[in-house]
């Protein structure tokens, strides 16, 4: 998954969900979609955050995965 973050393939606040649309080898169940996110949070190239459903009838909470600004730095060419 990291390469498809160096190329990228994943916006920043990409979902598990936008993950597994993709269908990419070995990235098609979630269970290894999530393995993969949390070495990635770990790794501090991705930090989670969840949105929506604070309240009663606002629907389930969202995870968003942002991207660190560096990995996005060298997506746009920077070499810093």
């Amino acid at each position: 998954m990291t390469v498809k973050l160096e190329r990228g393939a994943l916006e920043d606040g990409f979902t598990l969900r936008d993950v597994r649309r993709n269908q990419w080898r070995n990235l098609t169940a979630d269970d290894a979609i999530q393995a993969a996110l949390n070495w990635l949070e770990d790794e501090d190239w991705l930090r989670c955050e969840a949105t929506g459903g604070t309240g009663p009838g606002s629907g389930r909470r969202t995870l968003r995965y942002r991207i660190h600004p560096a990995i996005k730095g060298k997506l746009k060419g920077d070499d810093t």
